[in-house]
């Protein structure tokens, strides 16, 4: 859940937010394992992600694919495909997702649906796949990915340094959760192998920390936390995800700026 309120963000077009900065564009990311805790059954974690951050005339569009190797304590191995798609009004109140992940070629979750917070009232999500979810409550004030993203970019940008916010993205069943970031002092744009035009990689970037928690006042301790190197024109160069059992890197290792839709 990759995964981003002021009064004054929602009362702006939704596509001001995204211009002139925001870079639409396609990346390749490595994935591997950094660290695992005492106990844990991953011995090891290679892989690599795709993301492609794309736009209609009417609509955000990203793509989410990965592919990674888990290797057991055991012996045993499994190659984890994951794939998850989103369509998101421009204007963040409407998202239509699919998700799914299979092991060793496999499908076991494969989620798709929709949710509508246009009317400014707690929604409820519409699943197509699969059938026996209970009910998922959207709240009227949560956001959707690139809302998300792009509200907490205005954040950085104007110096504060927290932004808790509530996201729904559809990527598995957990639904609805808080979000609480700290935003690190600006810094230059870092280098990245690979990467030889750095007007790919934006302006600025800010150091992100992100604890993901289920919405439920009661429960102090994330479900996990992420650091963040996310720049100015939307790309993430760096990533580092804690789970409870162990810790995984996600490294750019390319990008390719995409076109702008032509639009009356």
């Amino acid at each position: 859940m990759l995964t981003l309120l002021l009064t004054g963000i929602f009362a702006m077009p939704f596509t001001a937010l995204a211009a002139p900065q925001m870079m639409l564009h396609k990346a390749l990311y490595d994935v591997q394992l950094t660290s695992a805790r005492n106990g844990a059954q991953i011995s090891d974690i290679q892989g690599q992600m795709y993301f492609e951050w794309d736009r209609t005339c009417d609509a955000w569009v990203t793509d989410h694919r990965s592919t990674l190797t888990y290797l057991y304590t055991d012996g045993n191995a499994a190659r984890i495909t994951t794939d998850y798609v989103t369509y998101e009004s421009l204007d963040g109140t409407s998202l239509s997702f699919t998700s799914k992940r299979a092991k060793n070629g496999m499908v076991y979750e494969s989620y798709r649906g929709s949710v509508d917070l246009s009317d400014g009232q707690e929604a409820v999500v519409m699943y197509q796949e699969p059938d026996f979810l209970d009910e998922v409550r959207v709240p009227k004030d949560a956001q959707f990915p690139m809302r998300h993203t792009l509200s907490l970019l205005q954040k950085a940008a104007s110096g504060a340094r927290f932004y808790d916010s509530v996201i729904f993205d559809g990527s598995d069943d957990t639904g609805p959760q808080n979000v609480n970031i700290f935003i690190g002092d600006t810094k230059q744009v870092p280098d990245v192998a690979g990467v030889e035009d750095r007007d790919l990689l934006g302006d600025k970037a800010w150091p992100l920390r992100l604890a993901f928690f289920p919405l439920d006042d009661d429960i102090t301790v994330a479900d996990y936390e992420m650091d963040l190197i996310t720049h100015d024109n939307g790309v993430v160069s760096d990533a580092l995800i804690e789970y409870p059992d162990f810790t995984v890197s996600q490294k750019l290792t390319a990008i390719e700026k995409l076109p702008e839709p032509e639009c009356p």
